[in-house]
This record gives C-alpha cells, sequence and structure tokens, in this order.
C-alpha cells in the first residue's frame, strides 16, 4: 500500500513539475510573442526597433533585457512547453472524437487521492500554491488530462470480470481502509523516571512542557514530543507505540511503554479514518489499473497521438 501511494505520488508530482515549466514559460513568454507578433517582425508600432529592449531585472550594473530573458526560458524550456501544448490539444482532439469525457465524479475521486496524506483540502491546494506556483484550476486541468489520456490508453483494452476478481485479491491491501494516528510522546531513559512524569501529567502537568524540558528525544521534545501523524502499520515505527496509539482514544495518556529508546509516555491526539473501495467503485477502480497494467505505457501512447495529430 505504502509504494503504491508513494510511486501515485512520484508520478503526480513529476506531472505537477511539468505544469510548473508551463506556468513560467507561458507566464514570461508568451507576452513577448504577443508583442512580435504585432507585425510580425518583433518590433510593435512606436517601439519598432526597441522590442525585447525593456529591463528584466538588475544585477549590480548589468541590465537583463525581456528579450535575453525570454530567449533563455526558450532556450531551456521551449521545447517541453510546446510538447506539453500539443499533448493536451491531442488528448482533447482524440477525446472528442472518440466521445471520451471525464465526469465529475472520476476527476473527484482522482483529486481525492492526490490529496491522501494532506490534512485537508484547503492544505493540499495551499501546498500546490506555494511550493509549486499552481492554481486550484492548474491542479484539477492536470488530473482531468491525465484521466483523459488514461481512457484513451484503455479503450481497447479487454479485462474479464475474473481478472478484475484477480486483480482485486492480488491488490487487497491497496484497496483496504487506513487509520492515521497523531502521536505525541515524552521519552525517558528509565521507569522510574517515566513513572514520575506520568504522576506529575496526573495531576495536571502539560504533555508539550514536561516533553520540552524531560524528554530524552531531542528530535521531537522542542515540538512537545510530536511524532507527527503516522500510520497505524508503518514498519517505520515501533509496534508497540503503534498499538498503544491504536488502543488509546484522542487525548488519551498512557505508559509507560517499553521501547528501544527508553520507556514512553505517549498521548493520542487525533485519529484518521480514511475507508476503502468497496461495491461498484472497487469494481471500477480494479478494471482501471488492471486495464492499465495491459495497455502501452502511457507516454508511449502521448507519443503515438502526437504522431497521429501530425505534431511538429
Amino acid at each position: 500500500m505504502k509504494k503504491d501511494r508513494l510511486l501515485q505520488g512520484l508520478v503526480c508530482l513529476q506531472a505537477l513539475c511539468m505544469i510548473v515549466v508551463a506556468v513560467v514559460v507561458t507566464s514570461h513568454y508568451v507576452p513577448f510573442l504577443r508583442e512580435k507578433s504585432i507585425d510580425g517582425s518583433g518590433e510593435s508600432g512606436a517601439n519598432k526597433g526597441q522590442a525585447g529592449s525593456a529591463t528584466a531585472g538588475v544585477i549590480g550594473d548589468r541590465t537583463i533585457t525581456e528579450q535575453e530573458l525570454d530567449q533563455e526560458l526558450r532556450r531551456r524550456y521551449g521545447k517541453e512547453m510546446l510538447r506539453t501544448m500539443m499533448l493536451r490539444e491531442a488528448v482533447k482532439q482524440e477525446a472528442a472524437a472518440s466521445g471520451l469525457e471525464v465526469t465529475p465524479e472520476q476527476l473527484q475521486a482522482e483529486l481525492s487521492r492526490m490529496m491522501d496524506g494532506y490534512e485537508s483540502e484547503t492544505d493540499y491546494y495551499e501546498a500546490m500554491r506555494t511550493q509549486l506556483g499552481l492554481t486550484r484550476q492548474d491542479v484539477q486541468d492536470d488530473a482531468s488530462y491525465n484521466l483523459l489520456l488514461e481512457q484513451i490508453a484503455i479503450r481497447n483494452v479487454q479485462v474479464s470480470d475474473e481478472q478484475v476478481n484477480t486483480y482485486i485479491n492480488e491488490h487487497s491491501a491497496e484497496f483496504a481502509g487506513a487509520t492515521e494516528l497523531h502521536l505525541r510522546w515524552i521519552l525517558l531513559p528509565s521507569r522510574s523516571l517515566a513513572d514520575d512524569i506520568l504522576q506529575r501529567l496526573q495531576n495536571g502537568e502539560r504533555f508539550e512542557q514536561l516533553a520540552q524540558s524531560d524528554s530524552i528525544d531531542s528530535y521531537t521534545a522542542d515540538g512537545g514530543g510530536d511524532l507527527g501523524i503516522i500510520e497505524s502499520d508503518d514498519p517505520f515505527i515501533e509496534k508497540v507505540l503503534l498499538d498503544t496509539g491504536a488502543s488509546l482514544e484522542v487525548g488519551e495518556i498512557s505508559g509507560p511503554v517499553k521501547t528501544d529508546g527508553g520507556y514512553a509516555i505517549v498521548r493520542l491526539d487525533e485519529r484518521r479514518e480514511h475507508g476503502g473501495l468497496a461495491g461498484d467503485r472497487l469494481i471500477e477502480e480494479a478494471y482501471r489499473r488492471a486495464a492499465l497494467e495491459l495497455a502501452p505505457p502511457l507516454p508511449q501512447v502521448e507519443d503515438a497521438l502526437l504522431a497521429q495529430y501530425n505534431a511538429h
């Protein structure tokens, strides 16, 4: 399950990075193209002879012109940008010709998969904006493109009911629900010290303050013992901690728990339940994934579409 989510995350990140390139090139390069297109010569009206001479930036005594900037953007990103634009158009035309479309439900399901691991939809879109410079519409357009491309790839692939059932059985963990735990801990070197801390907590002292002052885990002490949000079957976290956290109610404290690093006092701050797929949604998703395994790789499908629509 984790490998599958990691792979999905890397694929999404790669796609989003391509959008970033497109946004950067479009925002800087297209205005220059518009200026050039006014009279078809790269020079416009009163500014004829000065096209591209406007200042883009200054460093020391060096002035970088808009023309220099645009030329550098074209050199570095022009081919990628042009390919992206042609691919978007080719997929759009092929989908229209084949009667394929992405329904609002399909788009929302894809976006939900992309948001997996974020605290909320708002947090996800904010991360895309601050980290990659993407708007909500950019993200949704990219997701829609990927879904249409997949539909084109699998439209002629035949998957039997038996193959779908086999896929579900072989990948059951990928379709199962998941539980995430937001844990804090205070790690002590001995059982007696852990008992003392537990008593102080029962007397009303704050967990975060005791973690900062007494925990021997330097990585989490300053953050009040915050271990973050952890999957309940995370292989990198000691099972005893996961089992303890899973047994708690939100806000409840337990311990001392013997761990490899010492004795821990554990608090559960939040529990998140992610429901798995079932019924028609499970069948549809299993069919899609099984068909994609049998279909040509998506980059190959993209190349074929460019050739089909005589991209040059």
